[in-house]
């Protein structure tokens, strides 16, 4: 006989787990998130390779004749380095504004 007070399988504190209506693991966004990238990383790699006929592209004081697929990857860059510079000064700024407030209440 089983012990009452041992769990059985499947189970955690409070008798719920994932198996009966208990919440997921505590990593599970993670995860989601590295799924989510996984599936945009595909998307992006198959939309360049899919594009292999040349382009005419102006760059304002020229023109060049490139790929389709170095054009997007381009693009795909510097978006990735704007989003991403966006996201590091906007995350800076709230950093000195909460230090400032620290300052101020001492």
């Amino acid at each position: 006989m089983a012990d009452a007070k041992q769990p059985t399988p499947g189970q955690e504190q409070g008798g719920k787990s994932e198996f009966n209506g208990g919440a997921p693991p505590a990593d599970w966004r993670r995860y989601l998130r590295i799924g989510v990238w996984g599936v945009l990383a595909v998307f992006a790699l198959l939309l360049l390779l899919l594009n292999g006929e040349s382009v005419t592209v102006n760059l304002v004081f020229t023109k060049m004749s490139i790929p389709l697929f170095l054009a997007l990857g381009l693009a795909m860059v510097l978006g990735a380095v704007l989003g991403g510079s966006l996201l590091y000064f906007r995350q800076r700024s709230k950093a000195r504004r909460a230090a400032a407030q620290r300052g101020k209440k001492k």
